[in-house]
């Protein structure tokens, strides 16, 4: 008797889940942080470009050194935690050019996800998302995410 109360239990809650999924009211494969509003959704990977949809959010901002490419440009990031901030500095390398460097001090909420006005982060397995609303360099576009690697 115990085990068919069991049984029962457990197929109503495969069958709520099953349910819920079919109505599209949960996602098996959902992030589970926010992405920001209003923001591109679009992320350059190297010469390539991903929806942004298509990474998953994991983590939190995490101190380190990481880098891109851009088909031209090579870009580094510089990201050092002083507890309740993160100091990031963006440096842009373009062929024949003297290389751009961006300073940001974000406020650290340990979270996978910042966005500010100026910035906005979003953290992965190996790197990290990011979009500058006002670059200020010839190389980098602010419609549009990049994708640094861990290095």
């Amino acid at each position: 008797m115990k085990e068919t109360i069991i049984m029962r239990c457990k197929l109503q809650v495969v069958l709520f889940v099953a349910l819920m999924l079919s109505l599209g009211v949960c996602s098996a494969n959902e992030n589970s942080a926010e992405l920001p509003k209003n923001k591109p959704t679009m992320v350059l990977v190297g010469t390539d470009t991903k929806d942004i949809r298509d990474f998953k959010i994991i983590g939190q901002i995490a101190a380190g050194q990481y880098v891109a490419e851009t088909g031209g440009a090579e870009l580094s990031l510089a990201i050092v935690n002083n507890k309740q901030h993160l100091d990031i500095t963006r440096v842009c390398k373009e062929p024949g050019m003297n290389p751009e460097q961006k300073h940001y001090s974000l406020k650290n909420n340990n979270q996978s996800v910042i966005s500010t006005k100026s910035i906005s982060l979003v953290s992965l397995s190996d790197g990290i998302l990011v979009l500058e609303d006002q670059p200020e360099s010839d190389g980098i576009s602010n419609e549009i995410w990049y994708y640094y690697r861990r290095k």
